[in-house]
């Protein structure tokens, strides 16, 4: 991690970098509190739920959204739960 400044490094900066795109996904996580990636593509009338799960994980990725998904969820065939933190 490289040092930009006394408090700012890179991974800062890269978290503060968000499109337009990105910031009307996080309001509408925001409005359903937790939300699946398949309810809320859906929701916005998308067709590919895959890019859109993309999406979503380069925001968790990012440090915005939090993902809910445990090896039981997946025993059990649950989608993720995102929410914003």
């Amino acid at each position: 991690m490289r040092v930009l400044g006394k408090s700012m490094t890179k991974q800062s900066i890269d978290r503060l970098a968000v499109s337009p795109e990105q910031q009307a996904l996080l309001r509408e996580v925001c409005r359903f509190r937790f939300v699946t990636a398949e309810l809320l593509a859906a929701h916005l009338h998308l067709a590919s739920v895959s890019t859109f799960r993309r999406r979503l994980l380069r925001l968790v990725d990012s440090g915005y959204l939090g993902r809910h998904y445990n090896s039981t969820n997946r025993l059990q065939r649950l989608a993720a739960a995102y929410y914003v933190t």
